[in-house]
Order: structure tokens, then C-alpha cells, then sequence
């Protein structure tokens, strides 16, 4: 027995008794029982079959290999496989756990006509008793001997009929008693078997429901835009997804600008700091003498810890110091960094010093901040593109030690409306850009290359392009412009250049990912150069150069020319005060000339 007997629906105790299954229906009861559990034992082994079937097709993955596609084998649907892959494999594995536990189930099921060839032998025994041998003697002398005999014989042979009697009756009941107990292990075992296959197949469907859950999620968060790009980012082709007509457009700009910056650098001296002679073009077009330069050479020292004097203090003579408040003065040091040589010999000094030391003093940082506040006015009057770029970096790069902190000088100058002017941000990705492609040689024209090799120089365009784009996205965000404003800049310069799709949405990511405090900070882009930010294309930003230091011209002969360099080298020479009206007079005559 597999278990405790459930009292009959009709009460009682439950135990057995010959009455409870009648002689006639034992065969029959027998023969319904070994079918049933003959079919029982079919169903269980063609389940577990049918489970290990399934198993290998799901653990094999042939149906997703035969669903996966290659043209989005390598996009985001790849989480979705893996999904289906591992779906498979948890089911799979349940199913042969499944099988196994089918398998077992049905053995207790098997060799059931055993029993049923047992129940037939007992009651054909039952039936077929041995018959009783009878022989009468012929002999005649014997008759009444033999009458005695037979009937003694006749009672025998009743005692024995009802002995058998008894004994079938006997046979009977414990035949019908055993049937009765078989019948009811039969019943016992299958009704476990039918819970247990029951609990199995739960078992498998919640493992299989929750591999369905983890799907469902992959599934419910899949992004058909990014699926898309990612699908044009994979199977990306450089003469299709790369257009060209706005690449050589800045091929043909650039080599026009490079040309130009090669002609104006003939003019220039090759360095700034080591200016010899009076005579020097840039020197004597504003009136300024070798001494000037090493003033300002000897203020942009005074500023660092470590300053190198190598190349700052050229002459044997000692600089005097009293100069160094010009550079700081809000009223003459404005007039004083409109003059470009000006602001080259401080920005090459302060290239200079930082490759060897960035940090200032204290009161070096105080004065460099003001100095470099006049010269960024000096460059948005003057539309020195190149000068305010230079300064954008020196920014971020040198610092003063205080109260053990450093300040670094952006804080200090991220208010300055220059930054605030969306022509800044277009000429100095322009100015970036241009920069770049200097660097790399192009000595056949764009209009003479094969078509292979043209599309590789577009390749490399738009990678310029993206790298310099790259690095203004961090800029702009630390000179505080808003990510709406970055955001605009970006895609307009992407749209106009006709940058790749990739490439698009990298800097559109990276503008996403940027970790901006204060956002709603954000300044406002000052005058009309807000819209060019929406409607403009990025190349006709600049269709005309910014206005020229005209006013300059017009203090020549007057103020500026009266003395010989701009800054005295006698403590009894009062130059700074012809300078301060010199400033003023020019002042006037910017006002004049820059009204309508």
C-alpha cells in the first residue's frame, strides 16, 4: 500500500470484506484494471518522449538560428536572442527533468498482464478443480462388498465435494480479497502518479513563465530608433553614409585660409619673445620699441611662483616694475590690448611659462585675471578669433594655491560676454578645424582623386570636424552655456557639415552625458547671433570678417605717435599720462566712427 485507505463514501471502517466485491465482477474488475493502467503507462512514456523531443529542439537552437537574420545580427536585438537563447535553455532543461520524472512514473506501471495472467490462473484453478477418480468393481462374488465399499466411497467422496466446497468458497474469498487489494494499490499508485505528473508539469510551465517574464522585459524595452541606428551604424559605408559635397566645400576653404595664414605669418616675426630690433614691422606699426616688449615680458613673470626667466628677461638691463599696473588699469589697459602685438606677446609669454609651471601667486592671480579680462575685450573689438581661443584654454590651465585649494582663473573670466557670442564659438570651431586639417597633407587637389580616394578624405574631414566638435561640447559647457544652447550648436555644425549619422548621435550623446550644476544658469546668447544657432548654416556664419580696428589708423599722427614706445624707461617721464589721453582720444574716435 502507497498510502492510507480513504473511508468508503457509504461510512464503515473501510476494511475489506468478501461482500464488498461480488464473485461475478472480479474478472472483469481485473481486466479494467490492467487496461487502465496499461493506457496510464502509454500516456506517461509518450509524454516523456515528447518532452525529450522538445528538449533537443529547444537546447539545440535551431528555430532562433533559422530566425535570426544577419543584416541585425550585430545591433541591440542581440539582447533579445540571448533572451530566446536562455528561454530555450530553461525550458529545455526542464523538459528533460520533466522526462526523466515521466519515465519514472510510468515504471511502477509496467509488466501489468503479470498480474492479470496471476488473476486468470487462480480462477481458472477456482473453476477446474481435479475431478474425483470412481472405478466399480466388476466382479460379481464382489457386489455387496463393493455396494458397502461405493457407498462408503459415496460418502467419501460427498465429504470430499464439500470439503472442496469449502475449499473453493475459501479460494473464493481470499482471490476476491487479493483482487480487492490489488485493485486498490493500482488506484493508490496511479492517483500519486496523476499528482505527481501534475506537480511536474506546474513545476515546468512556472519555470517556462518566468523565462517568459525576462523576455517580455527585453522585449518591452527594445527601442526601434535605436535598433535603427544601430543597424545604419553597423553596416556603415563610407561612400554612402558619408556625404561629400559639404566636405570638399571646406577642403577648397581651407586650402584658401592656409594659404592667406601662410602669407600674414611672412609678416609676423617667427617669435614673439625674441623681438631684437625696433625696426621689426609688427613693432613699428604701432609704435612700440623692443623695451615695451620686455615690460610685458617681465609682468607676465611676475605672475608665476616659478617663473622661467630664460627667455622672459631678454636684455642685460633690469626691467623696471612700475609698469605693471598698466596691464591691470581698466581705463588705459583697454586701449593698450587693441594693439594685436600686444596680445601676442602676452599669450606667447604665458605659452612660454606653462611648460614650466602654471601656478600663480596670489596677487599674480588677481592680475592675471584682470589683465586677461582687458585682452578678451581687446579680441571681441577686434575679432581676434585665435587670441581669445588660446585664452579659453590658458583658463582651465593656470591656478593659485590658496588656503590650501586651487583657483584655477575659468571662474574668474566664465562672465566675460565673450563667451556669450555664438560668432566666437563658429570662428573658433572653424579656427580648430582649419588648425587640424593643416596638419595633414593634401598635395592633390580634392577635384583630381579617384573616387576611393576621395571618399577617404571625406572620412577624415568629417573626423576632424567631429574630434573639434568633441571638445567644444566640454568647453561651452564650462564657460556655462546651457545644454539646450550646446545642444543647438552641435546640431546645427553636425547638419551643416553633413557629419555621418554615427557621429551625430555620439556628440548628441555626449552633450546628454554631460554633468552641468546649474542648468537653468544657462546665459543667454547676446544680440542676434542667437538665431544663427537655429537657422544658419554653420559656413555662412563668417560670409564677411568682423569689423576691422579701423579707429587705430586714426590715432596714428595723433596721440600714440607723439612718444616712442608706450612705456617710459625714466621714473621722470610722465608717459602714462599721454597715454591715458591717448587712450581717451581714440576712445572718442571709436564712439564717432562706430555710430550710425
Amino acid at each position: 500500500m502507497l498510502g492510507e485507505r480513504a473511508p468508503p463514501s457509504h461510512g464503515g471502517d473501510g476494511n475489506m470484506s468478501f461482500h464488498q466485491v461480488p464473485y461475478v465482477s472480479v474478472h472483469a474488475r481485473v481486466e479494467k484494471g490492467v487496461a487502465v493502467r496499461k493506457h496510464l503507462r502509454k500516456y506517461l512514456e509518450s509524454s516523456a518522449a515528447s518532452h525529450t523531443a522538445m528538449s533537443h529542439h529547444l537546447l539545440n537552437d535551431a528555430h532562433i538560428v533559422s530566425m535570426q537574420p544577419d543584416e541585425i545580427s550585430k545591433t541591440c536585438m542581440d539582447e533579445v536572442f540571448r533572451m530566446l537563447h536562455k528561454y530555450n535553455h530553461t525550458v529545455g532543461t526542464k523538459s528533460v527533468e520533466v522526462s526523466r520524472s515521466l519515465s519514472e512514473l510510468a515504471a511502477p506501471l509496467d509488466n501489468s498482464g503479470k498480474l492479470k495472467k496471476w488473476n486468470k490462473d487462480t480462477y481458472n484453478l477456482v473453476h477446474t478443480p481435479d475431478p474425483v477418480q470412481l472405478s466399480p468393481s466388476s466382479r460379481a462374488i464382489a457386489a455387496a462388498e463393493d455396494e458397502r465399499a461405493a457407498g462408503q466411497e459415496y460418502e467419501d467422496a460427498k465429504s470430499a465435494l464439500h470439503s472442496a466446497i469449502e475449499h473453493r468458497d475459501d479460494m473464493v474469498e481470499g482471490a476476491t480479497e487479493a483482487s480487492q487489494m490489488a485493485e486498490d494499490d493500482r488506484l493508490e499508485t496511479m492517483t500519486l502518479i496523476l499528482h505527481q505528473f501534475v506537480q511536474t508539469k506546474q513545476a515546468a510551465l512556472v519555470a517556462e513563465m518566468e523565462a517568459l517574464k525576462e523576455l517580455a522585459k527585453v522585449v518591452g524595452s527594445l527601442d526601434r530608433n535605436a535598433a535603427l541606428q544601430q543597424y545604419i551604424v553597423d553596416h556603415m559605408q563610407p561612400d554612402i553614409t558619408h556625404r561629400h559635397s559639404k566636405a570638399m566645400f571646406l577642403v577648397e576653404w581651407h586650402w584658401k585660409w592656409h594659404l592667406e595664414r601662410v602669407e600674414l605669418a611672412k609678416s609676423e616675426p617667427e617669435d614673439y619673445l625674441n623681438l631684437t630690433s625696433d625696426s621689426i614691422r609688427c613693432l613699428q606699426e604701432h609704435n612700440i620699441t623692443v623695451f615695451d616688449v620686455e615690460v610685458m615680458k617681465e609682468f607676465v613673470a611676475s605672475c608665476f611662483v616659478t617663473p622661467d626667466l630664460s627667455r622672459m628677461i631678454g636684455s642685460e638691463r633690469k626691467v623696471p616694475t612700475k609698469h605693471r599696473h598698466r596691464f591691470v588699469d581698466p581705463t588705459a589697459g583697454r586701449a593698450l590690448y587693441r594693439l594685436d602685438v600686444v596680445r601676442q606677446v602676452i599669450l606667447a609669454a604665458l605659452n612660454h611659462q606653462r611648460a614650466f609651471g602654471v601656478e600663480l601667486t596670489v596677487v599674480g592671480y588677481e592680475m592675471l585675471v584682470a589683465a586677461l579680462t582687458l585682452l578678451l575685450h581687446g579680441c571681441l573689438e577686434s575679432g581676434d578669433t585665435r587670441c581669445a581661443k588660446s585664452v579659453m584654454n590658458m583658463a582651465q590651465t593656470f591656478y593659485c594655491t590658496h588656503k590650501h585649494k586651487q583657483h584655477y582663473l575659468l571662474p574668474n573670466l566664465v562672465l566675460h560676454p565673450l563667451w556669450q557670442t555664438a560668432h566666437f564659438w563658429g570662428d573658433a570651431v572653424l579656427l580648430g578645424i582649419g588648425e587640424e586639417l593643416s596638419r595633414h597633407s593634401f598635395d592633390t587637389p580634392w577635384q583630381c582623386l579617384s573616387a576611393s580616394a576621395r571618399a577617404a578624405l571625406v572620412v577624415t574631414v568629417h573626423n576632424v570636424v567631429f574630434g573639434q566638435l568633441s571638445t567644444f561640447v566640454y568647453n561651452m559647457a564650462s564657460f556655462r552655456l546651457s545644454r539646450h544652447q550646446i545642444r543647438q550648436f552641435v546640431h546645427t555644425v553636425a547638419l551643416s557639415f553633413e557629419l555621418s549619422e554615427d557621429q551625430r548621435m555620439a556628440l548628441l550623446a555626449a552633450v546628454a552625458a554631460l554633468s552641468i550644476e546649474n542648468e537653468e544658469d544657462g546665459r543667454a546668447i547676446l544680440g542676434g547671433d542667437a538665431a544663427l544657432f537655429t537657422t544658419a548654416i554653420f559656413p555662412e556664419w563668417r560670409k564677411t570678417a568682423p569689423p576691422k580696428d579701423t579707429a587705430m589708423q586714426a590715432l596714428v599722427g595723433h596721440g600714440l605717435s607723439r612718444i616712442k614706445g608706450i612705456f617710459d624707461r625714466d621714473m621722470d617721464k610722465a608717459s602714462s599720462q599721454v597715454l591715458l589721453a591717448n587712450a581717451q582720444v581714440r576712445s572718442q574716435n571709436v564712439t564717432n566712427n562706430w555710430s550710425p
